[in-house]
């Protein structure tokens, strides 16, 4: 919230239109439920493990078995992302733009963008169950703020918030900060729970 909180108040100014209350209503609530629905992706993962268990049994290492679990989520999500995605390109003729004058640059920076998360996910299905029997209900919201300090920290550091009003910096700082602590609680409560 803090750290959306920033992000408001550097996007307001004279060249920001109007925005309706419902409009900024339905904007929060749509980024709750999202955030809710994220969840949904350690719900899968959780009731997947028996997979990993029995890729375990069968002699195949604890992070190859875990990565069978991302298989059958990632792939059978996959499907209908890319229809969608393919059915908006081609119905607002955006594909085009794929071929377009020098995409390599954007090409390259989306395949890594992809290793980088696709690593992520992969790191944190061999992280959890490290973390002991609470672990998916640690390891999920550890994963998300540690995901959202690096992306605001390198924002900050690229020069996203240069020229950025002091009162949006300070919010981001606190929204920073807020992240960090809510890390090491859930650190601790990880260690303390497996005590």
């Amino acid at each position: 919230w803090m750290c959306g909180r920033a992000g408001r108040i550097r996007e307001e100014g004279p060249a920001t239109g109007a925005v309706s209350r419902r409009a900024v209503a339905l904007a929060y609530l749509l980024a709750v439920a999202a955030g809710v629905m994220s969840a949904i992706f350690n719900i899968g993962y959780s009731l997947a493990l028996p997979i990993a268990d029995a890729g375990r049994r069968l002699g195949v290492s604890h992070f190859g078995a875990t990565n069978v679990i991302w298989l059958l989520m990632l792939g059978a999500g996959s499907l209908p992302n890319i229809v969608y995605c393919g059915l908006r390109l081609k119905r607002h003729g955006s594909h085009r733009l794929f071929a377009g004058g020098g995409p390599a640059t954007s090409w390259g920076l989306s395949v890594l963008m992809g290793l980088l998360w696709g690593g992520s996910i992969f790191l944190y299905g061999a992280a959890a169950p490290r973390l002991g029997g609470i672990g998916p209900s640690i390891g999920w919201p550890l994963s998300l703020a540690a995901a959202l300090v690096v992306a605001n920290g390198m924002g900050m550091l690229l020069g996203e918030w240069r020229g950025a009003p002091p009162e949006a910096a300070r919010w981001m700082r606190g929204g920073i900060a807020a992240l960090l602590a809510a890390i090491l609680l859930c650190s601790a409560s990880s260690v303390l729970g497996g005590a």
